[in-house]
This record gives C-alpha cells, sequence and structure tokens, in this order.
C-alpha cells in the first residue's frame, strides 16, 4: 500500500502523480477522436480477454480514468473489479464509490519505491541503492482470475527517475538501467496464464509527416510472450508533448 506521507519529496512526487493524471484528461480533452482508435482496440483486446475467460475476479493496474477500460462491459458479467493505481481521480471514486463490484486499492506498483525515495535524503540517494532496492522489493501477490495491466509498463518508472535525474541524482544511462530493471520487476509481478498487459513501447516523432526521430520507452523483451496485437497511437497532433512534433506512440498487447 502506498504509506502515509512523511516528507517533502514524498509530497512532491505524489502531487507530481496528480498532475499527471490531469495532464493526461486534458490531453484527451484536446486530442478527441485522434485518441479514439487506441482506446477502442484497448477496451475490445480487454473484453474479448475477460468474456473468453469468464473470472470471477478482475484486477485492472494502472486504472486512472478508466478511459482504456471496458468497464460496463467488465460489470455486466458480474466479475467484481479491484481498480488499482497509485492515485485514484476523485471522480472516478465517486462515480463507483457505492458500486458493490468495484473496490479502489491504492498500491505503489514500484515495490514501494516512491516511499522510498520520498523518504530519504538527497545526499542518501544513489544509483546502485535504487537498483538493490528494485531488485529486492517484494512481489505483490495478485490472486484474482484476470489482471490487466494497462498502459502502465512505459510509465512506471518514468515519474521517479525524472524526479531524481532532475535532482542530478541520476544520469541518463543510469534512468535507462533503472527503468528497465523496474520493468523487468513488473512482469514478474504479472501471474502467468491469466495476464493481459497493454503498453506503448516507442515514441516515433514527426516533422511534416516525416519520420524525424524514434524513442524506446520498454526495455525488456516483450517478444517472448504471446502476442495479440499491435497498433498506432496518435498521442499527440497539437505538438505540446514534443515542441514541434508530432508524436505517435507504438503499442502493442500480449498474453502473459
Amino acid at each position: 500500500m502506498l504509506h502515509r506521507i512523511k516528507s517533502s519529496w514524498l509530497r512532491n512526487l505524489r502531487i507530481g502523480y496528480i498532475s499527471g493524471q490531469s495532464g493526461i484528461m486534458n490531453r484527451y480533452l484536446n486530442e478527441g477522436e485522434n485518441w479514439n482508435s487506441h482506446l477502442e482496440k484497448s477496451k475490445q483486446l480487454i473484453t474479448e480477454f475477460i468474456l473468453s475467460r469468464k473470472p470471477k475476479t478482475v484486477r485492472i493496474l494502472g486504472s486512472g480514468w478508466l478511459l482504456d477500460v471496458p468497464i460496463d462491459a467488465i460489470l455486466k458479467t458480474g466479475a467484481k473489479v479491484i481498480l488499482t493505481d497509485i492515485i485514484h481521480p476523485r471522480q472516478i471514486k465517486h462515480k463507483y464509490a457505492h458500486n458493490s463490484q468495484v473496490t479502489f486499492e491504492t498500491i505503489d506498483l514500484n515495490g514501494g519505491l516512491v516511499f522510498f525515495i520520498g523518504n530519504r535524503k538527497v545526499k542518501q540517494i544513489n544509483y546502485f541503492e535504487l537498483a538493490n532496492f528494485i531488485n529486492n522489493s517484494p512481489l505483490n501477490q495478485f490472486n484474482e482470475d484476470v489482471v490487466i495491466s494497462l498502459n502502465l509498463l512505459s510509465q512506471l518508472a518514468e515519474l521517479p527517475l525524472n524526479f531524481l535525474a532532475r535532482k542530478q541524482k541520476l544520469d541518463d544511462w543510469q534512468v535507462e538501467e533503472l527503468t528497465e530493471e523496474i520493468q523487468n520487476r513488473h512482469l514478474q509481478n504479472l501471474p502467468t496464464g491469466k495476464t493481459l498487459l497493454i503498453t506503448d513501447f516507442e515514441e516515433e516523432y514527426y516533422q511534416d509527416k516525416k519520420l524525424s526521430a524514434v524513442k524506446p520507452t520498454v526495455f525488456v523483451k516483450l517478444e517472448d510472450y504471446k502476442q495479440l496485437a499491435e497498433w498506432d497511437w496518435n498521442f499527440d497532433t497539437l505538438e505540446t508533448y514534443k515542441e514541434d512534433y508530432t508524436t505517435i506512440l507504438k503499442v502493442k498487447a500480449v498474453e502473459i
């Protein structure tokens, strides 16, 4: 669980998660139909995955605003749904507060990394200590019939590690290596045989409709798992994510 706030660092990290969620909603509202294809493909795959298994319990990791979650379709099956995130939007909590099928769990899916960083003194934090913490963090026990990791894998490390990079505690290569370790740890957390993972794995930047650069967002091998689908997400057409460029995310879905 996400522990009680004890330091300004942790408060700043939590504020970062809240502002990040607000940013996602604002971008969705600004992009409109440009996001629809990605969201509908995510919902379709989740619906098909759940209908094929007829679970009594479903856990959504990275539930957020439920933009990409076919929540009504899931609830119609009678399944209990556990919405899992580090911060839950107040509007979503209010909407489902009295629905007996829906439970909210507030969990740091980085195994307590946010709390660990937030309650250390700046001079105490270093790459080796972080790597050791990540590799030895306890695995979550997800016992639900179906687990969905939803557009989360590429995002897990971003806020805490970029936070440290801005504090000049990590170099770029260290951020990349720790990101890979965090992503590997997440895969280890997912129960085999009953997990659907949907994630972006690459950013493509375009200028005048020509591909200018590519940046990986996932550093672990997803090819070892059963490949279900792959598509493009028109993430940013207004050139606000990366100035002077439109951004497309490459997305894939795999069965763990």
